[in-house]
Parts: structure tokens; C-alpha cells; sequence
């Protein structure tokens, strides 16, 4: 996390985190999307589990579910080899 996302109590901003989890779902799904389909966030939810601080974070993000008209993504993004945040997405299949 770069230092521009960090907060005066030292920690990244929940946006900025839940942010660079769509961007990387957003990437998820266009991979099983077909040419001419495109996609829309229905919701984002994110869970933090500990403090994201300054430095490296990792994002894994998986499509769960697949269907003609939603699909449902999951990513965990880990700081350190410890889990900071999970978010999960419902996305309109267009």
C-alpha cells in the first residue's frame, strides 16, 4: 500500500483497499466473459480483518458462481502472509 493511501493513524483507508479487490475482481471476470459481454457491480461487501499498513498487499480474487445474468466473485487480499480483507461482489452479467 502506497504511502498516499495511508491515514494518520498509519493504516489504509477502507476504500483504497476495497478498491484494489474490484479491480482485481473486475479482472476475474472478464476472463470467463465472452466477446461482446460486458458487466456491471450489483454489490460490494468487504470484511477487514486486520489493519492494512504501508507496504506490499497481495489480491486473490476467483469467480465463485457464474450465470447467464450474475455472477458472484470473492477476493482476499494479504499483507505479510496474514489475510487483511475479504470482498465479495454480485455482478450483472451484460
Amino acid at each position: 500500500m502506497d504511502d498516499k493511501f495511508i491515514n494518520g493513524n498509519g493504516v489504509a483507508m477502507g476504500g483504497f483497499v476495497t478498491s484494489a479487490a474490484d479491480i482485481i475482481m473486475a479482472y476475474a471476470i472478464s476472463s470467463k466473459l465472452s466477446i461482446g459481454q460486458s458487466f456491471a457491480s450489483i454489490d460490494l461487501h468487504t470484511t477487514f480483518h486486520r489493519p492494512v499498513r504501508l507496504g506490499d498487499v497481495q489480491v486473490e480474487a476467483k469467480v465463485d458462481r457464474i450465470g447467464k445474468k450474475t455472477a458472484y466473485v470473492l477476493a482476499d487480499l494479504f499483507q505479510n502472509d496474514k489475510k487483511v480483507a475479504s470482498v465479495v461482489s454480485s455482478v450483472m452479467v451484460l
